[in-house]
């Protein structure tokens, strides 16, 4: 509300504070034809309406008198009024404007939630697909670890078949060797990695 309405109000309260009290109210007189002004209540000693506008005859002849002070509110009310309507109708369109906007702004909010629980619902199937991959990965290293030991065992038995000390045995001053174990040996052996020791410890 700009500076001019509130002077407009300042006007408007002053006017009504010093105005015979209201409410007010159009009337005609019995048996008259006459439109007058008038309280809305009765007056206690007039019996009727305590005249705003008020119409009478004297020995001067046929006169309108009003106080001054409901003279003025009278007068300046259609100015007031024309003043406080444009600045409602001002307030309404301003106020449409902003609930527009504020249909936008409703709008985009609900967009970028429904975007929100897209991607918190992608972040969540994501989590838990790598914890599925994790635990695969788990179970992966544990089957290697396992294979990791029963290679080694059987490096183990390789290299015990590789060591020609295990089969080859000396009675006397006669070497004996089996067949067999020097056919099995030579396979040990080849299958051996060629820079691992045949002779390493088992």
């Amino acid at each position: 509300m700009n500076g001019d309405i509130q002077q407009v109000l300042g006007q408007v309260k002053e006017a009504l504070g010093k105005a015979t009290a209201g409410p007010w109210k159009v009337y005609r007189k019995q048996n008259e034809n006459e439109t007058l002004i008038g309280t809305a209540y009765d007056h206690p000693q007039l019996k009727g309406p305590d005249g705003i506008v008020n119409h009478a005859y004297g020995v001067t002849g046929e006169f309108v008198y009003i106080k001054d002070e409901n003279a003025h509110l009278i007068a300046n009310s259609p100015t007031w009024l024309q003043a406080l309507v444009t600045e409602l109708e001002e307030a309404q369109t301003e106020i449409a404007n902003k609930e527009e906007t504020n249909s936008h702004l409703h709008l985009e909010v609900n967009y970028w939630q429904d975007e929100y629980q897209s991607l918190k619902g992608r972040f969540e199937e994501l989590d838990k697909s790598a914890d599925e991959a994790l635990d695969l990965l788990k179970d992966f290293s544990r089957t290697i670890a396992d294979k990791d030991r029963e290679n080694e065992k059987l490096r183990k038995a390789l290299r015990i078949y590789a060591d020609e000390n295990h089969y080859v045995s000396t009675i006397g001053s006669m070497e004996i060797t089996p067949t067999s174990m020097i056919d099995k040996g030579q396979i040990a052996r080849m299958a051996l990695s060629p820079k691992e020791e045949v002779n390493q410890d088992v």
